[in-house]
């Protein structure tokens, strides 16, 4: 029951990242392209070729290099190098923390806003079930030991959590530690609920989270 659950959730995860944009009347300015050319350089794993972007996009070589230079100080800002293999196309090169932060701030942060405000989607109902499902994990462990207000808060900690689940269940894991400073009050008590906030999270959704991932989860927690 719990495997059929998860292949459930991977299903929806898959489609809810890989929006396809379908018509070329989507494309006609270079905010809209560059839109679209973010949200598939850091969603697709395999490269892409320039003939495919050319005809999905309806464009000439020199718009899409000109987009392409645009896309590059995009992704520079979070270490992450657009690179071009010849015979193959391009894909995005660069560590898995850092696609994570570049899909948080260029995807998610308008995305969310867009699902869970929706008047009635598939993704809005999605998207706002997950939300539900890991806001009530999180508050059974946390809801005493973690005191604010902030919407903002609990919606970039939830959205983080959102998106590693994510990553995991397509394959895309963190491969080391994290280098950052981390002051908790209440470090040990706090590092105990975690561990259980995390099993929690691998029983619920079906995934292995490995020790760098445990280490990702900190960092979001802190």
């Amino acid at each position: 029951r719990n495997n059929e659950k998860g292949c459930i959730i991977k299903e929806k995860f898959d489609k809810f990242l890989d929006k396809q944009d379908s018509g070329t009347f989507l494309f006609t300015s270079s905010d809209s392209r560059l839109k679209y050319l973010v949200r598939k350089f850091l969603t697709t794993d395999n490269y892409i070729s320039q003939d495919y972007l050319q005809s999905i996009l309806f464009i000439s070589q020199n718009t899409l290099y000109s987009d392409f230079r645009t896309l590059k100080n995009h992704f520079s800002s979070y270490n992450l190098k657009l690179v071009n293999k010849s015979n193959l196309g391009y894909i995005v090169n660069g560590l898995e923390q850092d696609k994570r932060k570049a899909i948080f701030d260029l995807i998610f942060k308008e995305d969310f806003s867009n699902y869970i405000t929706a008047k009635s989607t598939i993704e809005k109902d999605f998207v706002t079930t997950l939300i539900t499902i890991i806001s009530t994990i999180f508050n059974k462990y946390f809801k005493d030991s973690i005191k604010t207000d902030s919407d903002y808060f609990y919606r970039n900690l939830f959205t983080g959590i959102f998106l590693a689940i994510s990553r995991i269940k397509s394959n895309n894991n963190i491969q080391q530690i994290l280098r950052q400073n981390i002051q908790v009050k209440h470090k040990q008590i706090k590092l105990k609920l975690l561990k259980k906030f995390i099993t929690d999270l691998e029983n619920q959704f079906q995934i292995h989270i490995t020790i760098f991932e445990k280490n990702y989860f900190q960092f979001l927690n802190c």
